[in-house]
Protein backbone atom coordinates (compact mmCIF):
# COMPACT_ATOMS: atom_id res chain seq x y z
CA UNK A 1 0.00 0.00 0.00
CA UNK A 2 2.83 2.41 0.83
CA UNK A 3 4.46 1.74 -2.53
CA UNK A 4 1.30 2.79 -4.38
CA UNK A 5 1.09 5.99 -2.36
CA UNK A 6 4.75 6.81 -3.04
CA UNK A 7 4.32 6.19 -6.76
CA UNK A 8 1.17 8.34 -6.83
CA UNK A 9 2.95 11.21 -5.08
CA UNK A 10 5.94 10.99 -7.44
CA UNK A 11 3.68 10.98 -10.51
CA UNK A 12 1.78 13.96 -9.12
CA UNK A 13 5.02 15.87 -8.50
CA UNK A 14 6.33 15.10 -11.98
CA UNK A 15 3.02 16.24 -13.52
CA UNK A 16 3.25 19.52 -11.62
CA UNK A 17 6.85 20.02 -12.71
CA UNK A 18 6.05 19.34 -16.38
CA UNK A 19 3.02 21.66 -16.22
CA UNK A 20 5.06 24.48 -14.69
CA UNK A 21 7.86 24.10 -17.26
CA UNK A 22 5.36 24.15 -20.13
CA UNK A 23 3.74 27.35 -18.79
CA UNK A 24 7.15 28.97 -18.49
CA UNK A 25 8.06 27.97 -22.07
CA UNK A 26 4.76 29.37 -23.40
CA UNK A 27 5.28 32.63 -21.54
CA UNK A 28 8.76 33.01 -23.04
CA UNK A 29 7.45 32.17 -26.53
CA UNK A 30 4.77 34.87 -26.21
CA UNK A 31 7.23 37.45 -24.94
CA UNK A 32 9.87 36.75 -27.60
CA UNK A 33 8.15 35.42 -30.73
CA UNK A 34 10.02 33.76 -33.57
CA UNK A 35 10.61 36.40 -36.21
CA UNK A 36 12.40 36.80 -39.53
CA UNK A 37 14.80 39.72 -38.93
CA UNK A 38 15.38 40.43 -42.64
CA UNK A 39 11.64 40.65 -43.36
CA UNK A 40 11.06 42.98 -40.43
CA UNK A 41 14.07 45.12 -41.30
CA UNK A 42 12.86 45.48 -44.89
CA UNK A 43 9.29 46.23 -43.75
CA UNK A 44 10.26 48.93 -41.26
CA UNK A 45 13.24 50.26 -43.21
CA UNK A 46 14.91 53.27 -41.62
CA UNK A 47 12.19 53.47 -38.94
CA UNK A 48 13.19 50.14 -37.31
CA UNK A 49 14.99 51.81 -34.40
CA UNK A 50 11.98 54.05 -33.72
CA UNK A 51 9.52 51.12 -33.70
CA UNK A 52 11.87 49.03 -31.55
CA UNK A 53 11.92 51.90 -29.05
CA UNK A 54 8.10 52.08 -29.10
CA UNK A 55 7.80 48.33 -28.61
CA UNK A 56 10.15 48.47 -25.62
CA UNK A 57 8.25 51.39 -24.05
CA UNK A 58 4.88 49.69 -24.56
CA UNK A 59 6.04 46.39 -23.04
CA UNK A 60 8.12 47.65 -20.10
CA UNK A 61 6.34 50.20 -17.94
CA UNK A 62 8.20 52.39 -15.43
CA UNK A 63 6.13 53.65 -12.50
CA UNK A 64 6.70 56.72 -10.31
CA UNK A 65 9.07 54.83 -8.00
CA UNK A 66 11.28 53.79 -10.93
CA UNK A 67 10.19 50.16 -10.76
CA UNK A 68 9.90 48.52 -14.17
CA UNK A 69 7.03 46.07 -14.74
CA UNK A 70 5.90 44.10 -17.77
CA UNK A 71 2.68 44.96 -19.60
CA UNK A 72 1.05 41.51 -19.84
CA UNK A 73 -1.59 42.83 -22.29
CA UNK A 74 1.04 43.80 -24.90
CA UNK A 75 2.86 41.22 -27.03
CA UNK A 76 6.11 41.94 -28.78
CA UNK A 77 5.82 41.52 -32.53
CA UNK A 78 9.44 41.70 -33.60
CA UNK A 79 10.98 45.16 -34.16
CA UNK A 80 12.82 45.14 -30.82
CA UNK A 81 14.20 41.65 -31.32
CA UNK A 82 15.20 42.40 -34.92
CA UNK A 83 16.85 45.67 -33.94
CA UNK A 84 18.87 43.91 -31.23
CA UNK A 85 20.07 41.18 -33.59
Amino acid sequence: MHAVLVIFVLVLISFGLIYYCKLWALRIAQKYPTVDPQAIASSYGDELEYYAFLEYNNYYIKDEDGKITENKDYFMVGPLLSFCL
